[in-house]
């Protein structure tokens, strides 16, 4: 008699629980256990999902647990602590154990191969941009792994659920890439999609029907744009981005020599231009200078000369009017060189990426390889060389996220 509704109630029927499916935990009416179908891999899955991921009934973890039998569902902030994970961790020095997440490292998705003895191994957060954060930030031996990333060969069907970026996916889309893209044919993308895109269809198909007595219903929201710098809202921009690398001592050095530009990256906005120049240290070079810019110490002293950096550098920039870095510190090394070279500073204007990336998030956002990710998946195709070349990618797609926001048609308000 609990469970009975109160005769005296004015609430309607409809609003008691409804009856839940035991295998998907979806309500019967919109259950999409009819469309679950295993697909064997070669390619074994653990899934780290954060706790609060667990309890939203619409994630996608759940079915890619259904749908591949040689997978792991691992709900933890604390990584480290589970044993699946120390495992893993303890062998990813012998090859094939790979993290699915955005890094400075982050290799394609295509290298992950088998360890010595056939094995493999691809580890996937699951949850907001924020719950992963927080199980890496939590969970350091998992943050060790080797990183690999995709780029998504089609956009985003999580249409129940708002992401971050058009670019973004949910985790059994981004699983369907990954594996397609390591296993190839033996892999059907669309026997791993077809419950999600049942879960869609029914969740956005009972809504409609009015079922639910509008109990979640939300009122429309007007839509306007996030903030963007004013340069980079422009047409054209004339916008240049770069990144820089120093040779620089360490701080606890009583003589320490100020840092000299060693390593200066650039793309235009406008036409997509590049420019790389290697400029040998006019210094002593620092020992730990070559390990951080990634290049040896022969490539950075046969570098071009200050002088020709800046004559090049200037009439690089002849057409833009403002240099954007992701910190004050590579337009100080620029501001520096130009200097020496006695050049004056170009682009005249400088705009500093990280906070206007918080800015538009309106949150803090990490290092420049935790943020960008946040605008969508970074292209991997590095165009120039050392570590400069990985993060002018971030510092790029960053800029170009911002610009897209600026240029994005506003959706008009519903007049009916």
């Amino acid at each position: 008699m609990a469970n009975e509704p109160d005769s005296r109630s004015n609430e309607p029927a409809a609003w008691q629980p409804r009856e839940q499916c035991e295998r998907c935990k979806r309500p019967k009416v919109v259950c999409y256990c009819a469309h679950v179908r295993e697909v064997e891999t070669h390619t074994r899955v653990v899934i780290v999902q954060h706790p609060r991921e667990a309890d939203v009934p619409i994630n996608t973890a759940r079915i890619a647990r259904l749908c591949l039998p040689n997978s792991e569902l691992v709900v933890t902030v604390e990584a480290d602590e589970e044993e699946t994970i120390r495992a893993l961790v303890a062998r990813a020095g012998e090859g094939g154990v790979g993290l699915l997440f955005p890094g400075d490292e982050t290799k394609d998705i295509r290298e992950l191969g088998d360890d010595p003895r056939g094995q493999r191994t691809l580890v996937v957060v699951d949850g907001t941009w924020w719950q992963a954060a927080k199980v890496l930030k939590k969970s350091p031996g998992l943050a060790s792994l080797p990183r690999y990333g995709l780029i998504p060969t089609s956009p985003s069907n999580y249409r129940i659920r708002k992401e971050p970026s058009i670019e973004c996916l949910s985790t059994i889309e981004a699983l369907v890439e990954a594996l397609s893209a390591i296993e190839g044919p033996s892999v059907d993308p669309r026997a791993l999609l077809a419950p999600f895109e049942a879960m869609v269809d029914y969740q956005l198909e009972y809504a409609r029907s009015g079922a639910g007595y509008g109990r979640h219903k939300k009122s429309k929201k007007p839509d306007r744009r996030r903030e963007v710098p004013d340069e980079l809202a422009r047409t054209p921009t004339g916008v240049i981005v770069a990144y820089a690398e120093s040779n620089a001592w360490p701080f606890d050095r009583a003589d320490r020599p100020e840092p000299e530009l060693v390593h200066w990256v650039a793309e235009r906005l406008d036409d997509g231009a590049r420019g790389e120049w290697i400029i040998a240290p006019r210094k002593e070079l620092a020992p730990a200078t070559p390990t951080f810019t990634e290049l040896d110490e022969a490539t950075l002293r046969a570098g071009t000369s200050v002088a020709q950096f800046a004559r090049e550098w200037t009439a690089f920039c002849a057409s833009s009017t403002t240099l954007a870095t992701w910190n004050p510190i590579a337009a100080a090394l620029l501001e520096r060189a130009l200097a020496d070279a006695s050049c004056a500073s170009v682009p005249p204007r400088w705009l500093d990426l990280r906070p206007a990336a918080a800015r538009y998030f309106k949150t803090r956002i990490g290092t420049l390889a935790e943020c960008s990710p946040r605008f969508g998946p970074v292209a991997l195709d590095r165009w120039a060389k050392g570590r400069a070349g990985a993060r002018i990618l971030h510092v790029a797609h960053i800029a170009r996220a911002l610009r897209a926001e600026a240029l994005r048609p506003l959706e008009e308000p519903d007049q009916s």
